[in-house]
């Protein structure tokens, strides 16, 4: 089921479908493990507009809640 990141549950993991921002943000959001195809998982969801962390490529990231709803995943 296609969802944006913030949908995701704690400890759920999914991969990247699409991300709806520039070419810009997509390069930026490549280079810490970002992109289509890219497995991660939620750690801990970003309600209410917080920031939500994810574990991408084995480091914590964390993402702003307006940046997460712009990616696409799909749950494993």
């Amino acid at each position: 089921m296609k969802m944006n990141i913030t949908q995701l549950k704690e400890q759920t993991s999914g991969v990247i479908l699409d991300i709806h921002m520039d070419d810009q943000a997509k390069q930026h959001l490549a280079h810490v493990g970002l992109y289509e195809g890219a497995h991660i998982r939620m750690e801990r969801s970003g309600k209410m507009g917080h920031p939500c962390t994810l574990l991408v490529c084995g480091n914590f990231l964390m993402l702003r809640f307006e940046d997460a709803m712009r990616i696409e995943v799909e749950e494993q």
